[in-house]
């Protein structure tokens, strides 16, 4: 089964769920989220079909008037593992990929970061820390979410997505100023130029994909572009000439900290926005 098709039956999901009723609804809920969590490594087709299954055989007790928790018992953590558990353990391939996804995604963000460095210097202990809290991080997100389900680590769902979002948004602030104020260490010293053609390379690749992909994926786009112009801009102002002594100093790297924390609040703007359209 294709992307399209899983997605498919996402959305299926997402329109039946809309029957349920508001006890029924928040049982599913949580079993939705605490399956789709502990199963993410698992395949997310087959996952996604056992889910609908029980939604569908919910909504027939529904109607029969049986409410979720008489159906299918109080115990909704048990159903949730016994479900996963039909399922092969994801191997250590498949944790090796994600491992690296997640260490790319950081990478990259660490090279926007990096192109605010007038010294012209790539941190390659940067890529490799940052990549490694980047990974502990997730994974402490998602025990959070996941305990907070059925242990009520946190109760109330708005202070638990805040309290996810300010963890992500620590990481970032936090791999943005590791580059700005922290000491460097294995460091590989570039020029001037090479550092300006490899921000233009940047941009031409970034605006291709805008263009190629601002129908589909606009919402995602519209939230994220602005950090990634503007961390380009930064990277070409801080070597031009008469701008260096200014962006090197205090106030100049104060700037692009803020710089960056306006980005971000807009991209969780933008971002929890579309999410909650959908």
């Amino acid at each position: 089964m294709t992307n399209s098709e899983t997605e498919q039956l996402i959305e299926q999901n997402n329109q039946l769920r809309e029957q349920l009723t508001k006890e029924n609804e928040r049982y599913y809920s949580d079993l939705l989220v605490y399956t789709r969590i502990r199963g993410f490594f698992l395949n997310e087709q087959q996952l996604e079909e056992q889910l609908l299954q029980i939604l569908q055989d919910m909504l027939d007790a529904q109607n029969d008037g049986v409410s979720a928790a008489d159906y299918y018992g109080h115990q909704p953590q048990q159903l949730a593992e016994q479900l996963l558990d039909t399922f092969p353990k994801a191997s250590n391939y498949t944790l090796v990929k994600w491992a690296g996804y997640i260490f790319g995604l950081s990478s990259f963000y660490t090279l926007l970061s990096q192109f605010s460095d007038a010294t012209n210097q790539l941190r390659v202990g940067s890529f490799v820390l940052n990549g490694l809290l980047t990974i502990l991080f997730i994974v402490c997100v998602f025990l959070i979410i996941q305990k907070s389900i059925y242990q009520r680590l946190i109760q109330n769902k708005i202070i638990l997505y805040t309290v996810c979002s300010l963890l992500i948004g620590g990481l970032l602030v936090g791999v943005i100023g590791s580059q700005i104020f922290l000491p460097s260490f294995i460091t590989i010293s570039v020029s001037n130029r090479f550092m300006v053609t490899l921000i233009g390379l940047f941009l031409v690749v970034i605006t291709v994909y805008y263009l190629k992909h601002w129908t589909k994926q606009r919402a995602i786009l519209v939230a994220i572009g602005p950090f990634l112009y503007f961390s380009a801009l930064c990277g070409l102002l801080i070597r031009t000439a008469s701008l260096q002594e200014l962006m090197n100093s205090l106030p100049g790297k104060t700037l692009l900290v803020a710089g960056n924390i306006i980005c971000l609040i807009w991209f969780y703007i933008r971002f929890f926005a579309a999410a909650k359209k959908e």
